[in-house]
Formats: structure tokens, sequence, C-alpha cells
């Protein structure tokens, strides 16, 4: 692994270095449906697909629907990024990471594809996302079934060539406007272009808000079917359970029932997620001549898990949190998942003193992040993760000493995540919660999951 990670990054450098030029390259799928064609269409290997883009929830629902799919006895792989730390975890197989072996033989293959094409136009390396991307493909003909989730937007993305199933859209947000445009509408039109006529549409999105109005207008004109939350399907979470991290919930919907359904993943906006991969797997099983089982799929439900998404670490069974409390762990850098943070912090790490280990990219908006954490902590370290984009500590810091309820000698620095921890640790702090980049979830999750203690 470690030899493709050294080729893939001869490109990364190669690609850094020619940015002037590689910046004039259009953005489009011409060069992933070149390299298709040069590995013989792996995105056309027959098996089914489920497509899942949005601004946020896709990666959980994406975990719902792997591990609801499994349990139904599909054969699942599933392509999904960012990582957290090891590469092999963006191409799962029955949810566990790519073998070495297989992620390197599928890396051989695109390298010699790779070859023939830069021999001659050296500007036509794929990028990092598209080798993947390729490299999933490539895994996906030996299964069944498999779960794709978007990189970027959508319509352009690398992963919209493969032919699809069934769509899934969660939730529209303003995110990379630079290159998905200044609006939601925007967005929503970007967000629609994996929309297939034929293939059936499984979203959250409404027509009356700004960005749904445009998914729905382009699912009209290509006459897809669109199965809608709150229209086609309901989600009713238990009146006594509204406040819980683990609200109990009922499903209903495409001649399907079932109450009392319970998520392993805190948070009532996974709720919604769940509704999504819920309703996502009944049409896979409906295509495939089956009828989901529900007793199963709350069985499902309660098993699946979503990494560094308020994921809790006991001191009790964490070698690395000897000496120190819980920990929660929250890749979260929009304002609205920092306020689906806020709202289980004092239910899952309920111990004060509570420290916050935050480190951000440049490009966040730090304020509106931080304001739903007002009153939660009484102290702060600023760990940036490694990261070129990474916000540096200082004006971190100076960010963090803003926050109601925080004094500013209680506000730190720190030289990076696992630094932070020990600062949290000599501070004396009962539990914690380390959140912002996903750099950061990445870093403190190896070395949380490390048997080892320090």
């Amino acid at each position: 692994v470690a030899s493709v990670l050294d080729w893939r990054s001869s490109f990364t450098d190669f690609e850094q270095k020619q940015a002037h030029l590689l910046g004039r390259r259009s953005l489009d799928l011409g060069r992933a449906r070149r390299y298709c064609r040069l590995l013989g269409h792996p995105e056309r290997g027959g098996y089914a697909v489920a497509h899942v883009a949005g601004s946020k929830g896709k990666g959980s629902t994406c975990a719902f629907l792997e591990r609801l799919a499994i349990d139904a006895g599909h054969d699942t792989a599933l392509f999904l990024s960012p990582h957290l730390v090891d590469v092999r975890e963006r191409i799962r197989v029955q949810a566990e990471s790519i073998r070495s072996e297989d992620f390197i033989a599928h890396a051989e293959s695109l390298r010699r594809a790779v070859d023939l094409v830069v021999e001659t136009d050296p500007l036509e390396a794929p990028s990092f996302f598209e080798s993947m991307v390729l490299m999933a493909f490539l895994e996906f003909r030996r299964h069944e079934l498999a779960i794709v989730e978007v990189g970027l937007g959508g319509r352009l993305d690398a992963t919209n060539v493969v032919p699809k199933d069934v769509t899934v859209i969660t939730t529209l947000d303003l995110e990379h406007t630079r290159v998905l445009g200044p609006d939601l509408a925007s967005i929503g039109r970007e967000k629609a272009g994996i929309l297939t006529p034929g293939v059936p549409l499984v979203t959250a999105l409404h027509p009356a808000e700004e960005g749904g109005h445009a998914v729905h207008r382009r699912a009209r004109e290509l006459g897809i079917e669109v199965f809608l939350a709150g229209r086609d399907y309901e989600i009713r979470i238990h009146p006594d359970d509204t406040e819980a991290p683990f609200p109990r919930f009922d499903y209903r919907g495409l001649d399907h029932h079932r109450e009392g359904l319970r998520l392993g993943t805190p948070g009532r906006h996974q709720v919604e997620n769940a509704g999504l991969a819920l309703t996502a797997e009944i049409l896979l099983a409906r295509g495939a001549g089956r009828t989901l089982d529900l007793e199963g799929a709350r069985r499902s439900l309660a098993a699946a898990r979503v990494p560094a998404r308020q994921e809790l670490f006991t001191a009790a069974g964490t070698p690395a949190l000897q000496g120190t409390g819980d920990l929660l762990l929250a890749a979260a850098h929009t304002p609205p998942s920092m306020d689906a943070l806020a709202r289980v912090i004092p239910l899952l790490v309920p111990e004060r003193p509570r420290a916050l280990i935050l480190g951000m990219l440049r490009d966040k908006d730090l304020d509106a992040c931080l304001a739903p954490l007002a009153g939660h902590f009484d102290l702060a370290i600023a760990a940036p993760p490694a990261s070129p984009r990474a916000l540096d500590a200082p004006p971190l810091a100076a960010s963090l000493a803003r926050l109601p309820g925080l004094a500013a000698t209680s506000v730190m620095e720190a030289t990076d995540p696992a630094a932070g921890l020990e600062a949290a640790r000599a501070a004396g702090a009962r539990s914690l919660v380390a959140t912002g980049s996903v750099y950061l979830a990445g870093a403190l999750r190896a070395l949380l999951s490390d048997p080892r203690p320090d």
C-alpha cells in the first residue's frame, strides 16, 4: 500500500507544481470516462448501484445503507471519502476496508492505464480522487451491490459515470461555492446532476426549499419517480425521546411499517439519514425481487456505526484516555453539524470540567461554527491538524476566547491534536469533545483506536 501511495503522491506533487497548467483543465467527466474505457469499463460491471449525494448526511446515509444491505443478504461494496486513518477505508467490502492485496492489484491495473495516457499527455493523469473512484469500480465488479458516495457536487463528480439503480440526495447547504455556485439553487442543480431517467430518487429535500426546487424540477424533466420524506414515507420520533441521544422512531412507507427502531449512532438528525437509507434499501430489494425484512432492519440500524460522527470513546475502554474522561469525537465543520453536536454533548459526556479540542481549516466560517458550542465547555484547546489548509493555533485560540462562557485564561494552544489531548489531561478535564476538521478526527481516531497505552 505504501508503494501505491508513493506512486499516487508523485501525481499529487506534479499537480501542485503544475497548478497553473492544470487549472486550465475543464471540470468534466471526460478523464474518468477515458480511464474507464482503458480499464474495460468496470463501471458497467453488472452490479446494482446506489448513488448518494448531499451537502450533509451522505456519509451516514451510506453507512446505514451498507449495514442494511449486508444484513439483507447483498454482497456489498462501498466507496466513500475522505478517509480518516487508512486510505483503504475509501473502498469497503462487507463493511471492512478493502484487503491490501486487492488495493494494490487495482492500483497496478490503473497504473498501466495511466502510463499509456501520460506518455503522450502528462496533464491527463487522474487526480487522487479520480484514482480512488476508478479503483473502486475495479473492486465493484466482484460484488452484487455498490454504494457510491459523491465526492463533490454530483453532476461533474467522477463517480457520476456509473450507471445506477437508485439515487439519494440528502440535504443542501452552502458548500464549495467557488465550484458549485453561490447559492442553494446552484448547488441543488449540481446535486441533481446525478439523476438518471428511469432511476428513482429518494430525498429529504422538499420542492418549496430553494435548492430542493432545482432538484425536483430536474426530476420532473427526466420523468423520475421521487420518494420524498414526509410524503411517500414518514419518520416519527417518539415524543418521549425528542431530546434523547438515541431516539426511538417509527418508519412507515412503501408498504412497510415498523415501530420502535433505534440507531446505534447518536443524534436525532441521524434519524432522517436512516429514513433515506431504509427507503433506498426497500427500493433496491424491490428491484431484486425481494422484500425488506424490517425486523432485521431494526437490528441493522442498531448495529450500524459511523466513525467520527459523534463517536464516543470511554476512558475505561480506551488506553489513550487513561487519566482523563470519556471523549466524544465528531468531524463537524459547519454550523448545522456543530448545532447537532451541541445537542448531544451534555447527554453523552456530562462530566465537568469539560474540554474542547478544536482543529479547523481556514476556509470555514469559524465564529458561526463555534456559536452553538457556547456554554458547553470549561476549557478549550486550539489544536491544528496536519493539513496545509489548517488554521494556525493563535487565530483559532483567539476565536475560542470570544466564546461565551470561556475565560481567556481557559484557552490554550497545542501543536497538534495529540498534544491537545495531553493538554486536556494535564488540565484535569473530566470529559472531552474533539471536533472540527476530518483531519483532526482522523489523527485522534488513530490514537484512540490504538490498543496500546502511551
